[in-house]
């Protein structure tokens, strides 16, 4: 079994560990709106905001129309 040392140790890395993930991630999202940057971004992503609406607007209008029964 593990001693309280090696517990202690373990926790303390996967504290580090997360830690380190949730700063990364907070540095990512801290980007200000509207700047070029954001809109690089979410390019890269594959998330362009206007085609993704058009998108949503086409298909909730043919939805209807392959509702025949």
């Amino acid at each position: 079994s593990d001693t309280p040392k090696k517990k202690k140790k373990l926790q303390e890395q996967i504290d580090a560990q997360v830690a380190r993930e949730l700063e990364e991630q907070q540095v990512e999202d801290f980007i200000p709106m509207g700047s070029k940057e954001e809109a690089e971004r979410l390019m890269r992503k594959g998330i362009n905001l206007e085609k993704e609406q058009v998108k949503k607007q086409k298909s909730s209008e043919e939805a209807p129309e392959t509702e025949t029964s």
